[in-house]
């Protein structure tokens, strides 16, 4: 079914390539016609020989599997976007495209990965699986082929054995289910899956990716069922200090594993930064045929795993080869010259049987065929792990992309960050629900422009400004609003304090201070002898920078006093793009200009400390601290967003996407999401690294 590419698919779907297919169905990618994106879309043809009840058991995973990641929003769980019938009434589940392959894929053309790069690799997986189980649903199958990788995006997909709390089982009474080499003990013995048993998978593949391989593999499904119950797993010989990490994860009590919260911790400070482990046996090159990713239109061809070192003594010469759950080219052999065993299990299999192992029956799917569904099967080449120094620049992508009527100007999260809010041209305000990225409404005023938008603190209210100077405050669940601070004669730079108390506004070479609350001014700033043009708040409010338009001096303001507190000569004068910010602590203060470049100051002493510039030939138009004050993101205006290393002074990250200018950008209170608006009619998400 489905050659003839081109077909609609429930009226709105149209085929557009084949991702990947197995015995028992495909991944398509296919463009939604209604919201203008591309999709991927998972199709289940089970064989003919497959009688009503299994098939209603097949259907029913489906089902399951659309509804369990479906009931989720986070950047690292695959988004389902719909769930529809064919004509002949089969399921099809509607994903996101990502752009990319998985870290199965990875591995196979790489070998084992860095320890930094795996701990962030953990922390994303861990973040996806802890609101998964939040909401009641443990992933049963969390495995490398089930992690994609889009830049440096971590996703976690294929919820199709997932098991959600008040559903029916969807298993024979005593039936596994899971890939053999990544199921926690628990698992192999029979019992219910548990938050618990999808931190032992979780382990068990950042061992894996570290490592070059699994914890535990064994000749046939059933020695590796044994050796994960009863014996330890391997010696970890490159994890470094990540082995903390995998042997407390890997405990086989699960009372005794690794908590969330403390593998969180470990991995944090480990992403941060890893010392370089002891080396040890060198990891062999990547197959020599260079395998490519999925070309549109043929299925995905899995490969071996490049494995880095061995993790367990080398067996003599004639017993089968040790195994584990990893991909093979569809009647590839091993080293030995036997064909690989295929041991991935889920809803895309080829075949099925049944295997007894410690008292319980296995239910062992085939899909090697078949990459993750949501992925367009190769993977970018900007995933390529980091050489110890210096760190290279890798290019990722936005998760999200959200259209606005005209050019976005502004945004900005909600302090729970379930919202997100987007001044654009035209006078519209648009609500946002987070991270799933539904449109809420839209909030319309008789304005040119939304230059700015911002949450108060209680998350109820925000603060709007139009083109004109006037300012907006608007209740958030009756869509009402009323003007707090009138138009003026002429005004440039406005800025809302974060706790939503106090609006600066400028207003030619003088500052105007409104106090939200009591509805009139604070106090007026005067000492600029030009024309102020941007002005910013400290992130407690004490302070405020101001820059003067035809000028090459920044002023800092004690809010209380009115005092000014530095007066400091800038390099250069800055007209189109002088944008200000401050760090999170108040200590450092970040100024764009006309010279491409970004000039950071002690804010205590006056005395620049860092000049960021931009190897593009290209300006920057907005900038915004990360929560922890470790990156600044810089918005330009035709090389897209640039992620700098505060202490290196380096970028580390370009988000590439927006067509033209980057006028507003918000960090989520999580330091995890960025925000971005742009002249090309769009705000997009990006995940932070």
């Amino acid at each position: 079914m489905r050659e003839d590419l081109g077909e609609l698919l429930a009226g709105r779907y149209r085929i557009l390539a084949l991702i990947g297919r197995g015995g028992m169905g495909a991944v398509w990618r296919a463009w939604d016609s209604e919201l203008d994106r591309t999709v991927a879309v998972k199709e289940l043809r089970l064989p003919e020989h497959v009688g009503a009840d299994e098939r209603r058991v097949f259907y029913g995973r489906m089902d399951r599997e659309a509804r369990a990641a479906g009931r989720l929003r986070h950047p690292g769980i695959i988004t389902v976007h719909d769930r529809v019938s064919g004509e002949d009434g089969r399921p099809w589940i509607v994903m996101e495209f990502v752009e990319g392959g998985s870290l199965q894929d990875l591995l196979a053309e790489e070998g084992r990965l860095p320890v930094g790069r795996v701990a962030r690799i953990g922390v994303q997986m861990l973040a996806a699986l802890r609101l998964a189980h939040r909401h009641g649903i443990v992933h049963r199958d969390v495995k490398p082929a089930n992690v994609l990788l889009e830049g440096d995006r971590v996703v976690l997909t294929d919820f199709g054995i997932a098991a959600l709390d008040g559903d029916v089982t969807l298993t024979r009474s005593g039936a596994i289910m899971g890939t053999p080499a990544f199921m926690a003990p628990e698992q192999v013995r029979g019992k219910a899956a548990t938050p618990e048993s999808d931190l032992w998978s979780l382990g068990a593949t950042l061992f894996a990716a570290v490592e070059g391989g699994p914890p535990f593999t064994g000749t046939n499904p059933g020695s590796v069922f044994v050796a994960i119950a009863t014996e330890d797993p391997a010696p970890c010989v490159h994890a470094g200090p990540l082995g903390e990490v995998l042997t407390g994860l890997l405990r086989k009590d699960p009372a005794e594993r690794l908590t969330a919260d403390r593998a969180e911790e470990l991995l944090t400070e480990l992403a941060a930064e890893a010392p370089a482990p002891a080396p040890g046996p060198p990891s062999p090159a990547p197959p020599a045929d260079g395998r490519a990713g999925v070309h549109p239109g043929s299925p995905a061809q899995p490969v071996p795993p490049a494995q880095g070192g061995p993790h367990v003594p080398a067996p003599p010469p004639g017993p089968p080869p040790r195994i584990w759950a990893g991909p093979t080219r569809q009647g590839a052999s091993s080293p030995s010259g036997r064909p690989n065993p295929r041991l991935v299990i889920g809803g895309l299999a080829a075949a099925s049987v049944l295997l007894v192992v410690t008292g319980a029956a296995v239910f062992w799917p085939d899909r090697d065929n078949a990459p993750a569904a949501g992925t367009s099967g190769s993977r970018p080449t900007s995933s390529a792990p980091a050489p110890p120094s210096p760190s290279p620049v890798t290019t990722s992508r936005a998760f999200r992309v959200l259209k606005t009527p005209d050019w976005a100007q502004s945004v900005s999260f909600s302090p729970d960050g379930k919202a997100l809010a987007a001044g654009a041209e035209g006078g519209s305000i648009r609500l946002w629900n987070m991270p799933g990225g539904g449109l809420v409404t839209t909030l319309k005023v008789k304005a040119r422009t939304v230059p700015l938008v911002a949450y108060r603190p209680n998350g109820k209210s925000l603060i709007s400004t139009q083109w004109d100077g006037s300012v907006r405050l608007w209740n958030v669940a009756s869509r009402s609003s009323s003007v707090i601070l009138p138009s003026p004669d002429g005004s440039g730079g406005i800025a809302v304090r974060p706790d939503g108390t106090m609006v600066a506004r400028s207003e030619g070479k003088k500052i105007r201070l409104w106090d939200v609350t009591k509805k009139r001014t604070a106090r007026v700033l005067s000492g600029h002898t030009k024309s102020v043009g941007s002005v910013a708040f400290s992130q407690d409010g004490k302070l405020l920078a101001s820059s003067s338009t035809l000028s090459d001096t920044v002023r800092i303001w004690d809010v209380a006093s009115g005092r000014s507190l530095q007066e400091i000569p800038s390099e250069d004068i800055a007209i189109f793009t002088d944008a200000l910010a401050f760090s999170p602590d108040g200590k450092t203060l970040a100024k764009s200009n006309d010279k491409n470049s970004i000039q950071l100051w002690d804010v205590a002493s006056g005395k620049p400390t860092a000049t960021f510039t931009n190897e593009e030939d290209d300006s920057y138009y907005s900038l915004a601290f990360s929560p922890d004050g470790r990156t600044l993101a810089a918005g330009t205006g035709k090389s897209g967003i640039q992620l700098w290393n505060v202490a290196s002074a380096r970028v580390t990250t370009i988000f590439s996407g927006h067509e033209l200018t980057v006028g507003g950008l918000d960090f989520s209170s999580d330091g995890r999401t960025l925000a971005s608006a742009g002249n090309d009619k769009t705000v997009r998400l990006w995940a932070v690294p």
